[in-house]
């Protein structure tokens, strides 16, 4: 996903399917739902946020690992 300065979601899409396509519609549903976001603090200097946020809907074996994010000025 990418974050605007002012918290709102500019671009979402999944990035590994769940395999189930009501799952995934949730995964974006959920993001939606949250925004707006946090602002973007002007200490960063950046326009927009790109991240990756794993979502797991209880399955057991969940092997994802921690997000990343960068940043774009």
């Amino acid at each position: 996903f990418r974050v605007r300065h002012d918290g709102q979601i500019e671009r979402l899409q999944i990035s590994k399917s769940s395999g189930d396509e009501e799952l995934d519609k949730a995964a974006i549903d959920i993001m939606q739902k949250a925004q707006p976001l946090p602002t973007i603090p002007d200490r960063m200097q950046a326009e927009r946020v790109d991240g990756e946020l794993p979502i797991n809907f209880g399955v057991r074996n969940f092997s994802g690992g921690s997000s990343t994010a960068t940043c774009e000025r």
